[in-house]
């Protein structure tokens, strides 16, 4: 009889036990953002985040020798360069790294002309439009909750980082705004350089905007 208990308890315990961790596993895939990852054509890992009907690259674009229109070339730019003849706003196909470093996390800076001319994401992933960025804050609930949430650690797992970005006075905003390309360009007669970026500050504000299209920002892809 002892021995009988015994074994319907044990089962009883195993049982419970097994549904509470596929509870835990369910409430994980649930939650967790983070699905798989991509890879660009050198090689580079990127994680890869779900939110809403859209996967996002949860990391900067680092690529830096893609297949450009013309047989050109990406070329490396000095990230520290200043005044206004620098050679980022030349119209060519520029990267660089913010105060030369490629060390630092936030990835590669890329000339509007290198997003328009060369194959910078990754296969099955494009550049993003205005109004991808427009569904991804409408996704997380409109520009103030969107903002905390996109942040470095905030809970979409976009983890974006505040890199700043490159203009004629170099390096420069890093930690209080980070700025990503759009592919649209302002339609407007007296702006005809403007593309929209997306911007975000180290406070969570977001912004989807017109800047000077000569200027170099970070690039996250999207899945096509």
């Amino acid at each position: 009889m002892l021995r009988s208990y015994l074994l319907i308890f044990l089962c009883t315990f195993f049982f419970s036990c097994q549904k509470t961790v596929d509870q835990e596993i369910k409430s994980t895939e649930k939650t967790s953002p983070l699905t798989s990852t991509c890879s660009d054509s050198d090689g580079n890992v990127y994680p890869l985040v779900s939110i809403g009907d859209q996967v996002w690259m949860a990391e900067n674009l680092r690529l830096t020798t893609p297949n450009c229109e013309d047989a050109t070339t990406m070329r490396f730019t000095n990230g520290i360069e200043r005044g206004p003849g620098v050679a980022f706003y030349d119209g060519g196909n520029r990267y660089a790294y913010y105060n030369n470093n490629p060390d630092l996390a936030y990835g590669v800076i890329y000339s509007y002309q290198a997003i328009q001319q060369c194959e910078l994401c990754p296969s099955g992933f494009r550049l993003p439009t205005k109004a991808d960025f427009e569904g991804l804050i409408a996704e997380l609930g409109g520009k103030a909750p969107a903002g905390q949430a996109l942040l470095k650690f905030g809970k979409s797992g976009f983890n974006a980082e505040i890199g700043g970005r490159i203009d004629d006075y170099g390096s420069v905003l890093a930690g209080n705004i980070g700025f990503w390309w759009t592919t649209e360009i302002e339609d407007h007669p007296l702006n005809k350089h403007n593309v929209y970026n997306f911007e975000l500050s180290s406070k969570g504000i977001v912004k989807i905007k017109p800047q000077d299209g000569r200027v170099g920002n970070y690039v996250r892809c999207i899945k096509e």
